[in-house]
Formats: C-alpha cells, sequence, structure tokens
C-alpha cells in the first residue's frame, strides 16, 4: 500500500515538471527537454494517481531514457 506522504510527493513532483514544461519554451532547442519532462510528469502523475500503475510508470521512464540516450550522440 503506497502511503499518503509517497503519493503526495509524486504528485508534487508531476506538478514541477509540468511547470518545467512552461520553462523551456524559452529555450533555443526546447523540443528534447519538453519531451523528457513531459514524460517524467506522466510517470509522476501515474505513480500518484494508482499504485498498480507504477510499471507502466516505469515503462514511461524507459522510454525517456532510451529517447535521451537516441538523442545524446557521444
Amino acid at each position: 500500500m503506497m502511503s499518503f506522504m509517497l503519493r503526495l510527493a509524486h504528485g508534487i513532483m508531476a506538478g514541477l515538471f509540468a511547470f518545467s514544461i512552461a520553462l523551456q519554451f524559452d529555450d533555443p532547442n526546447p523540443a528534447p527537454w519538453i519531451l523528457l519532462y513531459g514524460m517524467s510528469a506522466l510517470a509522476a502523475g501515474l505513480a500518484a494517481a494508482a499504485p498498480s500503475s507504477r510499471y507502466l510508470a516505469f515503462g514511461v521512464l524507459a522510454l525517456c531514457a532510451f529517447r535521451e540516450i537516441q538523442y545524446v550522440r557521444v
């Protein structure tokens, strides 16, 4: 059972990630950052909404990590 405080923390992080999306529109290259913060907000929101969706949240984060690895070509 997910405690109330943990769900609250996930909800707060989802809000902060969503706020970060709004801040990225001033960036010269906003697309990858908006995608990164958007997927992170989605994962945190899913984790806050329902404890049973944690595997879906992990999948969203894995897709986000894969996308960032594709974007950063060393």
